[in-house]
């Protein structure tokens, strides 16, 4: 795929540790004790880390892209093409970062 998009791509893996390390973190940074919230944010927070300490200073990322292009299984099933983008418009007023 980097081959393909002439980009360059970084694998990056963590132990164990590493994450129960950064769950304080984790949870001070998106101010819930959700533990599925938690268990998806830390995997990218410790990738966020890993990205800064290589001086990157911005990275595309696949977050988002189910609410704006209607990618979730249940968008298939909007009766019509308004509802669809109706739903994606509601996900899209409920992101942090928009």
């Amino acid at each position: 795929m980097a081959n393909h998009l002439g980009t360059v791509h970084h694998e990056i893996h963590f132990t164990v540790q590493e994450g129960l390390d950064a769950i304080r973190d984790v949870i001070y940074h998106i101010e819930t004790y959700d533990v599925t919230t938690i268990r998806a944010s830390t995997p990218m927070y410790l990738m966020s880390r890993k990205i800064k300490a290589m001086g990157i200073k911005m990275v595309l990322s696949g977050e988002g892209s189910d609410e704006v292009f209607g990618g979730y299984l249940y968008f298939h099933k909007a009766p019509n093409a308004k509802e669809l983008h109706e739903e994606t418009v509601r996900k899209l007023q409920g992101a942090a970062y928009v």
